[in-house]
């Protein structure tokens, strides 16, 4: 077995050279590999390393294993859920804003609209007869 790699070896070694067909750039063999993308979005993990996002129950976990008595963990449970209302809350006051504000804009709007209709009637009455704007 041993010498018959050596021989397949000897005929590749002698074989000539075999030039591939075609333009270099079409042949794939020939062709530069790609280089690798980098993610679009997100820095380079060699570069930046980034903490994966805290979830809540992550955090009551922790919150429960380092406390020391149930007391603590009762307080920072408390205290977590607390916070978490409270910015719903306010989440909840900033979008009701946020609507009024656009509510407003829409009437003042229509008023606008309104008052511009008013006075574009006054300059120009109707024509009786037809129905169109009078010149």
């Amino acid at each position: 077995q041993q010498e018959m790699e050596l021989r397949a070896e000897a005929a590749r070694a002698n074989a000539p050279a075999v030039r591939p067909v075609g333009r270099p750039h079409m042949d794939p063999a020939m062709r530069p590999a790609p280089a690798p993308k980098r993610p679009v979005g997100r820095p380079c993990a060699s570069t930046h390393v980034q903490a994966p996002p805290a979830e809540p129950e992550r955090l009551l976990v922790l919150v429960q294993l380092s406390a020391h008595t149930d007391s603590v963990t009762l307080q920072l449970l408390t205290n977590i859920l607390a916070i978490n209302a409270a910015v719903q809350a306010r989440e909840a006051a900033a979008k009701a804003a946020e609507q009024q504000v656009w509510v407003r804009m829409e009437v003042l709007r229509n008023h606008r609209v309104e008052e511009r209709v008013k006075l574009l009637l006054r300059q120009r009455p109707f024509a009786a007869k037809n129905k169109t704007w009078s010149p």
